[in-house]
């Protein structure tokens, strides 16, 4: 083996930071494990929105909000110009390593004025102050070219409201926001997603929890099937989150 296929094994060994995932706890016990519970919601989501986006074909995208650049991260090759802007630095930094090929800033969205086939603002609104929530809408609006497309993502009312939020989403609520804000948009498409599944979350307990995690590729599998297959696609009662996109006019 050459010296550069042992570089290039290395440089494959680098998808991910490895080199992190060993740690310890609080309480200093040791773990060589980092666990989500909310992991097969989460991919489900990013795959179902990152293939909505595929079907736009879009040539250049804005991410608002694009935290560690993961849908970015998951389009790479698929659009050809893709600017990241997030207020956090360090998310930024780990979007620069993942994605390196996209640009990231870190800036205020006032302050930019190129327009995109497609904006996206993926879980970001219910982050934004009511007061605000105008003026954030209409800077997305204006960096949509004329017939571009804005993606919106949200969690609904099906979720008690956490600290962190504001406000949870109906499509209503979702409509009346984007009419109060005086944006020329109209909804193009809207999906719900993520069924909640009691017997799936007493498993993913069950077997990653605070004292052991356990993990079976061939179930692990079943399950992201599972979840992908029956789970994904819901409706206004069912759905705990919204997505929708918008068409500039």
């Amino acid at each position: 083996m050459t010296n550069q296929d042992k570089a290039s094994l290395q440089e494959r060994e680098y998808m991910f930071p490895y080199h992190y995932i060993p740690h310890l706890r609080p309480d200093g016990s040791f773990s060589s494990l980092q666990h989500l519970d909310w992991g097969y919601d989460y991919l489900c989501c990013l795959k179902h929105i990152a293939h909505l986006i595929e079907s736009l074909s879009p040539r250049s995208m804005l991410d608002v909000g694009c935290g560690d650049g993961r849908l970015i991260h998951e389009l790479q090759a698929k659009v050809e110009r893709v600017v990241g802007i997030d207020f956090s630095e360090r998310s930024l930094h780990f979007a620069r390593g993942f994605t390196p090929h996209a640009e990231f800033q870190h800036v205020d969205m006032s302050a930019l004025t190129e327009e995109f086939d497609l904006v996206t603002a993926i879980e970001v609104l219910e982050h934004i102050p009511d007061q605000g929530i105008n003026d954030f809408l209409r800077h997305l609006s204006r960096r949509v070219k004329q017939g571009g497309h804005l993606l919106l993502s949200v969690p609904t009312t099906i979720f008690p409201l956490t600290p962190k939020h504001y406000r949870h989403y109906t499509l209503e609520l979702l409509e009346d926001q984007l009419a109060n804000a005086q944006v020329p948009m109209t909804k193009a498409h809207a999906d719900y997603l993520l069924r909640s599944c009691p017997l799936l979350k007493f498993f993913l307990k069950l077997t990653a929890n605070r004292f052991f995690s356990l993990e079976i590729r061939l179930v692990q599998k079943i399950l992201w099937h599972y979840v992908w297959n029956h789970l994904r696609v819901a409706d206004a009662k069912t759905g705990g989150h919204l997505v929708v996109c918008f068409r500039k006019i």
